[in-house]
């Protein structure tokens, strides 16, 4: 079975809303492509901001479809460099996690996460890097790159959520301790 194929089968896993607590203010997308801040409803909001970098349309779309419903405030894009273009922008927010393939051209996730470590504005943001290869070069490759989780596909929609919410909460608990 492909990896695609599992990808489009989306499983909702209810987790309680106090399970991560680090965003204190909503945040949503205007009708622009600009990622605001406002005061959406309790029932909406948002656990934080996390970047899709896949060059896959479809699998992009469903990743965002995903995250949007589990209440996180999702950015996709094509490839590394459009990402880094948006970041050039003056009211770009850094994410809580980048969620990064592999496999992309030119640039891809391992390329794209030693960049951004090496950037303190993304100090506090977490990576997440998507794989299909073997588990022990690409731990080795992740950690180089200064990624802080890996995910091997083929992978169930409900195990990213999870990793995603994992990587939420470390960040945030990362935070909590800096300011303390």
């Amino acid at each position: 079975m492909s990896t695609r194929k599992i990808l489009l089968r989306p499983v909702n896993v209810p987790v309680p809303h106090d399970t991560i607590p680090c965003v204190e203010t909503p945040l949503r997308f205007d009708a622009g492509t600009a990622l605001t801040q406002t005061s959406a409803p309790k029932s909406v909001e948002s656990f934080g901001f996390v970047i899709v970098v896949d060059g896959s349309p479809t699998i992009r779309k469903i990743l965002e479809t995903t995250l949007h419903r589990e209440h996180f405030a999702v950015k996709t894009f094509a490839s590394g460099r459009e990402m880094m273009r948006w970041f050039l922008r003056p009211d770009a927010p850094a994410p809580d996690v980048f969620v990064l393939d592999s496999r992309l051209p030119k640039m891809n996730g391992y390329e794209i996460a030693q960049r951004l470590r090496a950037n303190t504005y993304f100090s506090t943001s977490r990576l997440l890097i998507l794989s299909e290869k073997d588990r022990f070069l690409d731990k080795m490759r992740m950690r180089t790159a200064g990624a802080h989780a890996l995910l091997l596909r083929p992978f169930q929609i409900h195990e990213l959520v999870d990793a995603v919410k994992a990587q939420v909460q470390r960040g945030c608990s990362r935070v909590q301790d800096i300011q303390h």
